[in-house]
């Protein structure tokens, strides 16, 4: 019901609501814990899920505090690669695991949607403008101005979808990818 893929490894969940895991799992990332998940996302050496009553579960490598995180009332989970966000129903996130690019430091505003990139996080407020945080050595914090309705970030790069229905990339351009 469910895909999600991590750096060198895949999960799915099934329709029985387990997590099946596949790849490289040297570091636990694909030990999932046996537990009903509506969600899932996978970092470098980490996977993270969402139950179905809003709890986030991690395994995997937790060197960087990657999987320190406890609580329920997520709506959703983005895994970066060695940090990861959960967005609450209010609109508030949490974020948690390596900062040292200050990709952990969330602006204090409501979101409707998070994600993270490589050593940058980006979110959608709920006015529809984007904010960046993190590493920004290759533009890749350097949001459009504008309306928009959806985001994603990738590894060093982001796209988002604005209400007009115009698509916009920045950051690292090296493969096309912008």
């Amino acid at each position: 019901t469910h895909v999600a893929c991590g750096w060198n490894h895949s999960m799915a969940i099934g329709i029985d609501g387990q997590v099946h895991c596949w790849g490289d799992d040297s570091s636990g990332q694909c030990r999932a814990p046996s537990m009903l998940m509506e969600s899932l996302d996978g970092g470098q050496h980490h996977s993270m899920g969402r139950l179905i009553d809003g709890t986030v579960v991690c395994w995997g490598s937790n060197e960087s505090g990657q999987c320190g995180i406890s609580g329920t009332d997520f709506v959703s989970v983005d895994v970066g690669y060695n940090h990861a966000m959960a967005l609450r129903a209010d609109g508030t996130v949490a974020c948690w695991g390596a900062s040292v690019y200050g990709q952990c430091d969330v602006p204090e505003i409501e979101f409707q949607k998070v994600s993270t990139g490589q050593r940058h996080s980006i979110g959608l407020s709920i006015d529809g403008t984007i904010h960046c945080w993190g590493d920004n050595s290759l533009g890749q914090c350097d949001g459009p101005k504008g309306i928009f309705v959806d985001l994603d970030a990738g590894y060093h790069h982001n796209i988002a979808l604005a209400a007009d229905g115009s698509v916009t990339c920045w950051g690292l351009n090296s493969s096309g990818q912008c």
